[in-house]
């Protein structure tokens, strides 16, 4: 996916992973690629990325439309990247209540994961960005 970040354009992300596999209608709305899905606001900006498994591998986007296949990883590799970093890993239940999510703490990333200790779902936002 190379550099791909909130903030960017829907012309620059079209760019860079080409058209969508689906899309949930005219903007705002959500443009889907395998696995992920990304929020684009009204001014046509990529406010949210979430990625949503299905399993050991990520379909993702790659250049010029093609799909990728990743390995997901486990809690085990979130702790350790977050250990490496220097951050804490930190348990919450951000969005519905005995609904657990992981942090790495000051990232604004939030992961969950399956019973098998994969990853399940991950999210990041800039909700100024959406409006």
């Amino acid at each position: 996916m190379g550099d791909f970040n909130v903030g960017m354009s829907l012309a620059a992300v079209l760019e860079a992973v080409g058209d969508p596999d689906a899309t949930t209608g005219p903007l705002p709305a959500i443009y889907a690629y395998g696995d992920i899905q990304l929020g684009i606001s009204q001014r046509e900006i990529l406010w949210y990325i979430a990625i949503e498994s299905s399993g050991s591998d990520v379909v993702i986007p790659g250049p010029c439309g093609a799909r990728c296949m990743v390995q997901n990883f486990t809690r085990s590799e979130f702790m350790n990247v977050a250990q490496s970093s220097g951050r804490m890993a930190v348990k919450s239940e951000p969005f519905v209540s005995d609904e657990y999510w992981w942090n790495i703490s000051g990232s604004g990333v939030f992961v969950e994961f399956d019973e098998d200790g994969l990853m399940a779902a991950a999210h990041y936002s800039d909700r100024a960005l959406a409006g």
